[in-house]
């Protein structure tokens, strides 16, 4: 009976992996010998390094990971969890360099932006502990000295932390723009240029209603806002004008909650989050084109919403979302899929070139090596 069950339990596997995988990645992986179950599913050579989180700091309330950046250099990861209250810092193999508690966090929300302005600066929203906050968008912590070198002012100074304090936040490839989402409804847009980080663009709410969800193209010259109900429009920074209405997830509408341009800025991916009402969208993450906002590729995969992170890979091969029901990478060339997590996840961050990706779950940090997965 054990054989059988196990038998069963196995057809059941490769029928699912036959839906999983598109017939150009099952070829390859027959065509090398790998079994569907690799193809499926990385094996360990393509795991750098796994961060058990609740290991690191017992005084943690809630191990879950809910943002992860690496430095410029690709030497550094910074990992949020404990809804913020927790920051850490770890070399690419998984080491621990350093971490601190914000003992005095007072913004009643779960931080997910974190990131680095260079190898030494991080960018994370304020902890709520000095009179600065209330009108501050972004702190710079410096990682040397373990203390804030400066606060980015919020975009309406005056009005309390939730007009003003970043609850998300995005930069572009070489630090130099820096776009923040707040909290207030509206949510108020602001896109801040170096190198003294002041107001470049704001705008207009009535293009959005408010917003849920923002990105930057990587040349910084394009700005990203997705709204809750399913559009997202695009503009261009330097001339301050509204280039593109995509009605991206309008039936039924639902909330935009993430995006990523693509590398060259020709594209862009969204994805849903949590559905209105109970009801599912049949297409929850899928590409558009800037030019004219018509829809590029498509994942209709129904079961994986809400989709809480995406991010397009620097070298445009792939794409990486995380899930409630894990993490899973969007190949381009022949629209296939690879699982990476079956652990609920939360948040991702692909190294600047390319070669490792960052998944956080519930408890842990996975480093994956991507070069393993680029001649499948």
């Amino acid at each position: 009976m054990a054989t059988a069950l196990s038998l069963r339990s196995l057809a059941l596997l490769c029928g699912s992996a036959l839906l999983l995988l598109g017939s150009g990645q099952m070829a390859d992986a027959l065509e090398k010998g790998e079994s569907i179950l690799s193809a499926i599913f990385p094996s360990e050579k393509y795991i750098r390094a796994t961060i058990d989180i609740a290991n690191v700091a017992t005084i943690h309330s809630s191990p879950i990971v809910t943002g992860v950046a690496w430095s410029p250099d690709g030497r550094t990861l910074a990992t949020y969890s404990d809804y913020g209250a927790q920051i850490d810092i770890w070399r690419d193999n998984g080491d621990h360099v350093v971490g601190w508690r914000r003992t005095g966090l007072d913004i009643p929300y779960p931080y997910s932006s974190i990131g680095f302005l260079d190898n030494q600066i991080l960018l994370t929203p304020p902890d709520g502990r000095t009179e600065l906050s209330a009108d501050s968008a972004v702190s710079f912590w410096d990682l040397q000295k373990g203390v804030v070198d400066r606060n980015v002012t919020g975009p309406a100074p005056g009005h309390g932390w939730r007009a003003n304090v970043a609850q998300n936040f995005t930069l572009n490839t070489d630090r130099s723009v820096l776009a923040i989402l707040t909290r207030g409804w509206p949510s108020l847009v602001t896109v801040y240029s170096s190198p003294g980080w002041t107001v470049e663009f704001m705008p207009p709410s009535r293009d959005f209603g408010s917003a849920s969800s923002i990105a930057v193209s990587s040349d910084g010259k394009l700005l990203a806002v997705g709204n809750p109900s399913g559009h997202v429009v695009v503009y261009d920074i330097k001339a301050k004008r509204l280039i593109q209405d995509i009605a991206a997830f309008v039936s039924p509408a639902t909330p935009v909650s993430t995006i990523s341009f693509s590398p060259d800025g020709k594209e862009l991916v969204a994805a849903v989050g949590i559905a209105v009402g109970g009801v599912t969208v049949s297409t929850p993450l899928r590409t558009w084109r800037i030019v004219d906002g018509s829809a590029g590729g498509t994942f209709p995969d129904v079961g994986l919403q809400p989709i809480r992170d995406v991010r397009w890979s620097p070298r445009g091969d792939y794409i990486a979302f995380a899930t409630d029901k894990g993490a899973r990478l969007w190949r381009m060339k022949d629209n296939s899929s690879i699982t990476l997590e079956t652990a609920s996840s939360m948040a991702l961050a692909f190294a600047p070139s390319g070669d490792m990706l960052a998944v956080g779950n519930a408890s842990r940090v996975t480093i994956f090596d991507m070069l393993g997965y680029l001649d499948r």
